[in-house]
């Protein structure tokens, strides 16, 4: 007996059919997804990146679209395409192609929503705020100097200052304090990670040490100190 849909009559041989549906007639009939209308992100309201599942990035669209594809409930394993984005005010219309598979056969749909933007402070900023930093950079010289040469040999350390502060903020370290001491510069930066590399970037003797500065649930949390140490330049 041949295979009529029981919505539009179509025949199994003139279209594809999905559980005694045609296609088209069991995506109408049936949800494919639940698609909500408004979804909302945090971004900070300093920085402007945006809290995806628990990690704080940059914003940009493929961001978004991965954002948006978490907020869909489907059994039917969507993927979505290119998303369109209209921005509005502290929002986004996003509309997008939606592909589905259902017992092999794809279906594709469109689908829109409104991404509502929730103004917070992300960790990071919220740290800086408050003064938290996990790093302290060394900047000092290899040999001692004699005082009369000294502000002279320590002016040669403040290019390696500057390229290492533009090195920590490219891997997404801060920087919190700069000051001059008596023997060279401090650097005081949150981003354990971004510190330690951008120390390597700018120095090849660099001595890593740890202490322990208290407990947060449960956690040990130390301070790391990164001392870079430069050959005095010749006179």
């Amino acid at each position: 007996m041949e295979l009529h849909c029981p919505s539009c009559g179509k025949i199994a041989d003139s279209a594809e059919f999905i559980r005694n549906f045609c296609k088209d007639c069991f995506a109408g009939n049936f949800s494919l997804a639940e698609i909500p209308d408004v979804i909302a992100v945090q971004r900070c309201a300093v920085c402007a990146k945006v809290r995806k599942i628990d990690e704080w990035v940059n914003e940009n669209k493929r961001v978004l679209s991965d954002i948006i594809a978490m907020k869909i409930k489907s059994p039917y394993s969507p993927v979505i395409g290119d998303v369109r984005l209209k921005e509005g005010r502290n929002s986004f219309d996003a509309s997008f192609p939606i592909e589905y598979r259902v017992d092999d056969v794809k279906i594709e749909r469109h689908a829109s929503l409104r991404i509502k933007f929730d103004q917070i402070q992300c960790i990071d900023c919220a740290r800086e705020a408050g003064g938290y930093f996990d790093s302290v950079i060394q900047f000092r010289l290899l040999e001692e100097v004699h005082r009369k040469d000294l502000d002279a040999a320590l002016e040669s350390l403040e290019p390696k200052v500057k390229k290492f502060a533009r090195q920590l903020e490219t891997r997404g370290g801060r920087l919190h304090k700069l000051e001059k001491t008596e023997t060279g510069f401090d650097i005081h930066a949150a981003g354990i990670t971004p510190a330690m590399q951008a120390s390597h970037a700018v120095c090849r003797k660099v001595k890593h040490t740890r202490k322990l500065v208290g407990k947060k649930k449960g956690k040990d949390l130390y301070r790391h100190t990164f001392c870079l140490r430069f050959e005095v330049p010749k006179t």
